[in-house]
């Protein structure tokens, strides 16, 4: 979700079950930098893939509550970098060589940014796409590290 949607960690720990049209395609973050508020679209497969999340993963106890994203104990997943960490852990494991040191949430927001440019997006809607109030915030977000 924070790679397919280019969100910002807190964007995506505020997103409720109501922020989401799978009709649609898009997602609604509400809490966004400054306050702002824009619709994003989802790819098909995210789309596949929430769909499974919300049929399978939340049990019918877990209907109750808004977040769109839990922890193991229900209630809303506040520590996505912690969360994040854990499952490149289980992905390393599993024979997958992630570098852990210095991988972040955020950097997914950076590479969403810099695939969208290299399959032909252009910058302005690159912008709209990650909520970027000036054209050189995603400028930045576009150079290589």
């Amino acid at each position: 979700m924070y790679y397919s949607c280019g969100l910002r960690r807190n964007e995506g720990i505020n997103l409720n079950l109501n922020d989401v049209d799978l009709k649609q395609g898009v997602l609604l973050v509400r809490e966004g930098k400054g306050g702002k508020e824009r619709k994003v679209p989802m790819s098909k497969q995210f789309i596949l893939d929430l769909e499974c999340y919300l049929s399978f993963e939340r049990s019918p106890k877990e209907l109750h509550e808004k977040a769109l994203l839990l922890h193991s104990r229900g209630g809303r997943l506040i520590d996505t970098n912690r969360f994040f960490k854990e499952l490149l852990f289980k992905a390393n494991e599993l024979g997958e060589n992630i570098p852990i040191q210095g991988v972040s949430l955020h950097n997914l927001r950076h590479s969403v940014a810099t695939h969208l440019l290299h399959n032909g997006m252009n910058i302005y809607q690159v912008k709209e796409f990650l909520g970027h109030a000036s054209l050189e915030s995603t400028q930045i977000y576009t150079r290589p590290k």
